[in-house]
C-alpha cells in the first residue's frame, strides 16, 4: 500500500486503519506498508500490525532527524520524545518489527551537538535500515533562507559517519537472522538465480526458478545474500 501519507486515509468513513482490516479479510497474501510519518501511527494501526501475520514485518518511517529544535526548523510536527515512544510502542511481544527509516543530515540550524545528538539516539534504536540524506537547497525554498547555512564537506563528513552506522546496523541484524526462516516474494529470474525481497526487506537470490509474484519460504543462509554486509 503506497501513497503520500497513507496513514491519513479517509474515504465515506473508512480510515486507514478500517481500509487496512478490510484488505486483509478480502487479501491473503503478503500486504507491504510503504513510509509512514511518526505522528501519523497510532496504537490502532500498531496493534493491527503487531496482531496480522499478512503484513510484513517492516514499517519504514519518515523521520528525517531525530533532534526536537531540528525537527520544529523543519516543520515536522513531532518531538525526539515522541520517536522514542513510537519505539517502545513498536517494541512488544509476540511479533519482531523491523524498522527503516529517512534521515537528513546537514539541514540548515543542524550544530556539531545536534548531529553527535542524533548519531548516538540512531546507534541505540531498533532502527536497522536507512536512507540517508545531505540536504540540498533548493532556491526558493524556506529552508534556503535561514540561517546557518551547513557547508558541504561538513555534510558529506556527517553522511560518511551515520551510512558507517547504518551499514554496521544493517550487518548485526542480518547476523541475526542467519538460519531462520523468512517468508520472501519471488521478484524476477535471471542467469539462474530467482531474486526476491523478504518480508523484513533483505534482497535475496536462491539458485531456483520460482515464478514471479509467489509468496515463498526459504531459510536465509550468507550465500542467498544479493548484498552480504562487508
Amino acid at each position: 500500500l503506497t501513497g503520500v501519507h497513507i496513514a491519513r486515509y479517509n474515504h465515506s468513513g473508512m480510515d486507514f486503519n478500517k481500509l487496512l482490516q478490510n484488505i486483509l479479510h478480502r487479501y491473503s497474501g503478503l500486504i507491504r506498508l510503504s513510509s509512514l510519518d511518526i505522528n501519523e501511527i497510532d496504537s490502532e494501526l500498531l496493534e493491527t500490525v503487531n496482531n496480522n501475520d499478512n503484513i510484513a514485518p517492516f514499517l519504514h518511517l519518515s523521520l528525517q532527524h531525530t533532534e526536537t529544535g531540528i525537527l520544529k526548523r523543519m516543520h515536522r510536527h513531532y518531538s525526539r520524545e515522541d520517536i522514542s515512544d513510537l519505539f517502545d510502542n513498536i517494541s512488544v511481544p509476540g511479533r519482531h518489527i523491523r524498522l527503516g527509516a529517512d534521515i537528513i543530515v546537514g539541514f540548515p540550524g543542524e550544530m556539531d551537538s545536534d548531529f553527535d545528538s542524533m548519531h548516538q539516539f540512531l546507534l541505540n534504536s531498533p532502527v536497522t535500515h536507512y536512507h540517508i540524506f545531505r540536504y540540498s537547497e533548493r532556491p526558493g525554498t524556506l529552508a534556503s533562507f535561514m540561517d546557518s547555512q551547513v557547508d558541504e564537506k561538513t555534510k558529506r563528513k556527517r553522511m560518511e559517519i551515520l551510512t558507517g552506522m547504518a551499514e554496521s546496523k544493517r550487518g548485526e541484524y542480518i547476523d541475526s537472522i542467519i538460519g531462520k526462516k523468512h517468508r520472501f516474494i519471488a521478484e524476477y529470474y535471471k542467469n539462474g538465480y530467482t531474486h526476491g525481497t523478504t518480508e523484513d526487506y533483505i534482497k535475496i537470490q536462491l539458485k531456483e526458478k520460482i515464478p514471479p509474484g509467489t509468496l515463498s519460504q526459504t531459510t536465509i543462509t550468507p550465500n542467498k545474500l544479493q548484498n552480504p554486509p562487508s
